[in-house]
């Protein structure tokens, strides 16, 4: 997908596949495995389990650059960032095959956790200040989100340069937002905080 741009795909196997703004995978699907490449950005599995069409078991993997993941009847998020993915759980169950738990075997993730994994390790993670699987609907949902911190997501979903003031950084923002069009997004958060879009150029827009 480009920036700004969200897409469904249903896979041969009957997995619900979206990607969110500025993403890819690839997808290794052979006799022996079921395999989904996160290689850069976001996405949303909705998966059953063990592949029962097939002549043996082929179990749903997910690989991102810092873990590999096995979807059992579950829905859920990867968001791959440059230092770790964040997992969040919808439905189901996902199993965390790599990096390992210290007992050494995958670490089990139910609905409603969210953890953190990079290359040594992956941790529970703090409680989102956003609904992380809104945007499949077109939304960014913010939970008393920071107002730099929203602007970052915002971010995503447009090209160019987006901030805001120090001093308004710590702003903070609930409810729900439509993503299609970023610039009159921008216009309803002026409606809902005391803060000023300031449009330098077309892509160079600050908040104060």
């Amino acid at each position: 997908t480009n920036t700004g741009e969200r897409r469904g795909f249903q896979l041969p196997d009957g997995t619900r596949l979206e990607l969110n703004t500025a993403s890819a995978v690839d997808l290794d699907y052979t006799p022996q495995q079921r395999l989904i490449k996160l290689t850069r950005g976001e996405i949303i599995i909705t998966c059953g389990g063990i592949d029962q069409g097939a002549s043996f078991d082929r179990p749903l993997r997910v690989q991102s650059h810092h873990g590999v993941f096995e979807g059992v009847d579950a829905r859920f998020i990867l968001l791959q960032g440059p230092v770790c993915t964040q997992l969040s759980v919808t439905a189901g169950r996902v199993a965390i095959h790599s990096p390992i738990a210290s007992n050494g075997g995958p670490i089990q993730v139910l609905p409603g956790q969210s953890y953190l994994i990079d290359h040594r390790q992956a941790r529970l993670a703090p409680a989102l200040d956003m609904d992380a699987g809104a945007w499949v609907d077109g939304l960014i949902v913010p939970r008393n989100m920071r107002l730099d911190n929203f602007l970052h997501e915002v971010g995503r979903y447009r090209t160019g340069y987006i901030s805001c003031a120090a001093d308004i950084a710590d702003l903070r923002l609930s409810g729900g937002f439509q993503l299609d069009n970023t610039d009159k997004l921008l216009t309803v958060l002026a409606q809902t905080l005391p803060v000023k879009v300031r449009y330098r150029t077309r892509w160079w827009v600050t908040i104060e």
